[in-house]
This record gives structure tokens, C-alpha cells and sequence, in this order.
């Protein structure tokens, strides 16, 4: 596809005015900006801001984006390495769902680009003889014995020609990481499964939760989801039973940073696995990140994960979602309908909504979340079924939306958000102070 067609659905997305493509050096590749903007001022800014990059990652500092807010818009650079994408945005464009909207799309510019910095090809070498390789030791001597009348000279020994060289295999550096992320998934789930299975053996009741959660549960959403790329796996159980559950986990090879003396005010810990990157998340009576997920109901009601609307919450009620979260969103609702009640693999939409008439800022993330996803939907080109997932989270928002609210949620939407309506996430409860 040409560059500036896919400028051009950049330019598609929330906030986006214009787009301009340029290299590495400064030069303009494509562009799709406003008629004000001319060329000269376009190969200027591209200049410029090619040269500032290059002068701050000479220093040693990684740029990855720059923001430059101004009183009537924004410009937002990023940085492809083979290239920059510039990026004229209203002032209060939502950067979270700009990120989400051209996210295919450049994915596409940039193999475009790396497309266009293949080098080419080099002719094969011709392998000349050591004779005719050799340069005369004197030009004068050469005329002469060009003129004298030619010496009978033994035929040369012929030379085998050299093995032919193979080209080095070109790089494939994305479908590596894709494979790598791949095996990091179905290690962790392998891992989950065990853990979880050893816990019962010893009466233990623990579940999966969170991003290996939603991907064991949603098997058929699995190729349109994000794999994960951090060894993180998230397990919720019994504050009763947190003692024994560590002991356990020290049987299965893991180790806290620190001695856990006292289970018994501890609801989050972080434990790892000796000599591995692999982390487990433990969350205890309620799962607590940026708001609480109430489970103790419904742990045991699935073999080895929360049940889907539980799922659903903890996905739910990130703030700021990355697509990846709003993908596994999108995954529950896509292979689980809706209903009222605890049925088997059916999303139950009036306890998420109970939960987001009580609390405001419940309401405030959950829809938000949902609001966003409808919004990215028609970016994402891989998705089975766009329809009937537009009108699942259609229904569930109706759902949030018309449910009556309580007094205490009615009192805390007038403060709106000029209170931080969410609690920040528990850090590394088990690291060391200072670490």
C-alpha cells in the first residue's frame, strides 16, 4: 500500500488533523497535513526534528515519542527508527485511543520502510585468474611487451571456482518475537495449570486471573489477542489459607524476596520462581489494582480460572487500557454472551453492573473501557464477528448506563474527576526496601 495511503488512515483516527512520514535523515516521505502547510515548511519541520532525535539519542537518551503541546493543538513525533511519524492532533486528543487507532497502521508504515531500506543485492564477484589480478610492477615494461611479438606461454593451471556463498537469510525479527511470546504464553498457562492443580491436592483453593486467565478461557480469541509479554501470572485465593499456599509455592520452587512472617495482613503478594523469570501475583479475599474485584463467591466455581465475569472485571477496571487489555475485553464478550445470573459460560451483565451503580468510579473506568473498545473496533481488521461483539458492549453499556445509581455514587459524581477516582496500583509488597 502507498505511504500516503496510509497516512491517510492515520489521519483517520480520533484527534488527527494531518500526518507527515519522513527518514531517519530528515527527508519527507509522504504527507497528508492541511493545505496551510506547505512544502517548504513541511521539509523544514522534518529537518529539524530528524536532527533534534538524533542529537538526543547521541546522548545516550532512547526517544521513543516526543509531545509538544501547543495553545491550539499538538504535535506528536514518533520515532519508527527507519523513520519518524509526525503527527498534527487537537489539544485534547485521547492519547490512549490514538495509540489504539494507528496501531495497524503503523504497523504497515514500518515494514514499508523497512522494505524500502533493503539494500540491494550485489552482483556476484568475478573470479579473475591470479595473472590477470596481478597489476604490472612497471607501466613502461607493459607497452613494450604488448608491442614485442607474443612468447609461448604454458597454459594456466586451471582454478576451481570458489563454493558459491549463500546470502545471509534476511532478518525475521517480528515473527521471532510473535513465536517467542507465543512459547512465553504456553508456558505460563502450562505453569498456571500446575500450580493450580497442586494447590487442590493440598486443599488449597487458588484460581487464575488476569491476561493467562482471560487467554486460557478464551481459546478461540487467541489469535486476534495480544500476547503477553511479561512472565507475570496473577492467581487469587483465601487470606486463611496464605501460609500454607506459600509453603506450597516454596515446594514448587518459588521464593519472596523477603520472608513473608505474617500472612494475615498481607491481601497482595509477589513471589518468584528460583533461577526464572517467571513472577506470580497473588491476590487475597478480593482482587485489588485500580479497584476492587470482589471473588470469594465464585472461587471455586471453575476448575482452574475465575469465571468469565470475573474475568471480565479485572480487565474491566485497568485505567488507561492498553489494546492489549481492551482486546482480552473484547475476547470475553466475543465468545461469551450475555445474561443474568451465574450460568455457565455466559457473562452475567447485572453483576457488572451492580458493581458500577454503587461505586462512580467503577462506572467512570469500566465505560470508559467500553466506550474506547467501540471506538477501535473498526481498526481492527482480524476481529471474527465485528458485529456481534459492537452489540454485546453495546448492551452491557445500556446496561451500566440505566441501572439505578446509588446515593453514595449519586455524591460521588458530582466531585467528578477532579478527584482521582482510582487507587494506585500495589507495588512489590515482598522487595526489599530500596529495591
Amino acid at each position: 500500500m502507498p505511504l500516503s495511503d496510509l497516512l491517510r488512515e492515520v489521519n483517520s483516527a480520533p484527534g488527527v488533523r494531518g500526518s507527515l512520514l519522513f527518514s531517519a535523515e530528515g527527508e519527507v516521505l509522504a504527507a497528508a497535513m492541511p493545505g496551510e502547510f506547505g512544502e517548504a515548511a513541511l521539509a523544514t519541520l522534518a529537518r529539524n526534528t530528524a536532527r533534534s532525535i538524533a542529537a538526543l539519542e547521541a546522548s545516550r537518551r532512547r526517544v521513543h515519542e516526543l509531545d509538544l503541546t501547543f495553545q491550539q493543538q499538538r504535535l506528536i513525533i514518533k520515532n519508527l527508527r527507519l523513520g519518524h511519524l509526525s503527527l498534527l492532533c487537537a489539544r485534547a486528543v485521547n492519547l490512549p485511543l490514538l495509540n489504539l487507532s494507528i496501531t495497524p497502521a503503523l504497523k504497515r508504515i514500518t515494514a514499508e520502510l523497512k522494505g524500502k531500506a533493503a539494500p540491494t543485492p550485489k552482483p556476484p564477484a568475478v573470479v579473475k585468474s591470479a595473472a590477470a589480478s596481478t597489476p604490472s610492477a612497471e607501466p613502461a615494461v607493459a607497452v613494450a611487451a604488448v608491442a614485442a611479438p607474443p612468447t609461448p606461454v604454458a597454459a594456466p593451471t586451471p582454478v576451481a571456482p570458489p563454493p558459491p556463498v549463500r546470502p545471509a537469510p534476511e532478518p525475521v525479527e517480528e515473527e521471532a518475537a510473535i513465536s517467542a511470546d507465543s512459547a512465553l504464553l504456553m508456558s505460563m498457562m502450562q505453569e498456571a495449570q500446575r500450580v493450580v492443580e497442586a494447590a487442590k491436592e493440598k486443599g488449597i483453593e487458588i484460581r487464575v486471573t488476569g491476561s493467562v486467565g482471560v487467554h486460557m478461557h478464551c481459546p478461540k480469541s487467541r489469535d486476534w489477542m495480544v500476547l503477553p509479554t511479561l512472565p507475570v501470572i496473577e492467581l487469587v485465593g483465601r487470606q486463611e489459607q496464605g501460609e500454607p499456599l506459600v509453603a506450597l509455592l516454596a515446594h514448587l520452587g518459588y521464593e519472596p524476596r523477603m520472608r513473608l512472617f505474617e500472612m494475615r495482613g498481607i491481601r497482595h503478594f509477589i513471589i518468584h520462581k528460583a533461577k526464572s523469570d517467571l513472577v506470580l501475583h497473588v491476590f487475597l479475599n478480593a482482587y485489588e489494582v485500580f479497584h476492587r474485584v470482589e471473588f470469594l463467591e465464585v472461587l471455586s466455581r471453575e476448575a482452574v480460572t475465575l469465571p468469565p465475569t470475573h474475568l471480565l472485571l479485572s480487565s474491566l477496571q485497568v485505567v488507561d487500557a492498553s489494546e492489549m487489555v481492551l482486546r482480552e475485553v473484547g475476547a470475553l464478550l466475543a465468545e461469551h454472551d450475555l445474561g443474568v445470573g451465574s450460568q455457565p459460560e455466559t457473562l452475567d451483565a447485572s453483576a457488572v453492573t451492580d458493581v458500577c451503580a454503587e461505586d462512580w468510579g467503577w462506572f467512570r473506568t469500566a465505560t470508559t473501557n467500553l466506550d474506547m473498545l467501540t471506538q477501535v473496533l473498526p481498526f481492527w481488521k482480524d476481529l471474527p464477528d465485528r458485529d456481534k461483539l459492537r452489540d454485546r458492549i453495546g448492551r452491557l453499556r445500556k446496561s451500566i448506563e440505566g441501572a439505578p445509581k446509588s446515593m453514595r455514587w449519586q455524591m460521588r459524581a458530582r466531585v467528578g474527576e477532579s478527584v482521582r477516582w482510582y487507587q494506585t496500583p500495589i507495588q512489590d509488597l515482598t522487595a526489599p526496601a530500596g529495591e
